[in-house]
């Protein structure tokens, strides 16, 4: 088996992350909508404390340098983590919107809807 197809085919154990790299809250969006779309891991405490972490890091720059504008929380192209899919993600984990960093969120989506509703 080549090395590409033994590294992401086969199974594995999991890889500790490296905890001395500071937090990235767009990179735990990514990882985020994987667990949020399995109905057994979304409700994990792993996935749980991965949301706490990206709701309170909402309008706030990255830790990496590449995404430290803040504005990118509000750019959006369907690969790219913003504000919305954070709170997709965030919705299937069960968090709603009484939550005030959800509501802060939401609350841009309305103080920024187009007369047409997009």
């Amino acid at each position: 088996m080549n090395r590409i197809a033994a590294l992401t085919g086969a199974p594995a154990e999991p890889v500790e992350p490296d905890r001395s790299k500071p937090f990235s809250h767009n990179w735990t969006d990514m990882a985020l909508r994987a667990f949020a779309a399995h109905p057994k891991w979304r409700m994990s405490p792993e996935a749980r404390h991965a949301a706490t972490l990206l709701k309170s890091q909402f309008f706030k720059p990255d830790a990496y340098t590449s995404y430290r504008n803040p504005n990118y929380w509000v750019r959006f192209i369907q690969w790219w983590p913003n504000l919305l899919t954070g709170l997709e993600s965030l919705s299937r984990l069960g968090f709603r919107a009484e939550d005030p960093d959800i509501m802060r969120a939401l609350q841009w989506f309305m103080d920024n809807q187009e007369p047409d509703g997009s």
